[in-house]
């Protein structure tokens, strides 16, 4: 059964996270920078930290949306996606896919991947092929510019609704409910 079939039919909500606001590339149009060009510095939890959080949850989660900066930094990515899919979770990760990384190959796990302009073409083409022959894999480019932070609540509108509600945690585990609030709590 293909994923989003299968996803649509399994009870739940989605719960995104933040592993890290580290990224591979430095964009001049990230969403994610300050006003003054640098990235917001915050801890990040650890495995079980996110371990305890998910499993702790009250409500019926059914997918985990895994996002950053670039999430492929984190050291314990490969353990935390398998760890999910052991778990019964479909995970979907967004990712600049310019890091290779191994997880287990399931039905249950979708890769949205980005090309942005600063990323090596070639580069990222070769890494990108790699994924597409283990997983399944979406593209999404980002050309230079079109990323800003109101083209980010666009694009949160159109995948997670109106208000862009949703359970998201940030790398240092606070919790939001909107992915407005969160933008607004490190600009």
């Amino acid at each position: 059964m293909r994923y989003g079939i299968a996803k649509r039919l399994r009870r739940g909500d989605s719960m995104l996270i933040f592993l890290t606001f580290r990224c591979t590339l430095k964009c001049p149009y990230c969403a994610l920078k300050y006003i003054d060009g640098k990235y917001p510095v915050s801890p990040e939890m650890t495995l079980s930290d996110w371990k305890r959080i998910i499993k702790s949850f009250p409500r019926k989660i059914r997918e985990i949306k895994i996002t950053g900066g670039e999430p492929m930094l984190v050291s314990y990515f490969s353990e935390l996606v398998n760890w999910l899919l052991a778990e019964g979770y479909f995970v979907y990760i967004i990712s600049n896919t310019t890091i290779k990384k191994e997880f287990n190959q399931s039905d249950r796990v979708m890769i949205r991947a980005t090309y942005h302009q600063s990323a090596d073409r070639d580069e990222w083409f070769e890494i990108h092929k790699w994924y597409k022959e283990r997983h399944r894999i979406e593209v999404d480019e980002i050309d230079k510019g079109i990323l800003t932070t109101s083209s980010t609540k666009e694009l949160c509108y159109r995948e997670y609704g109106e208000t862009c509600t949703g359970f998201i945690y940030s790398p240092e585990g606070k919790l939001f409910t909107v992915v407005n609030e969160m933008y607004r709590s490190y600009t």
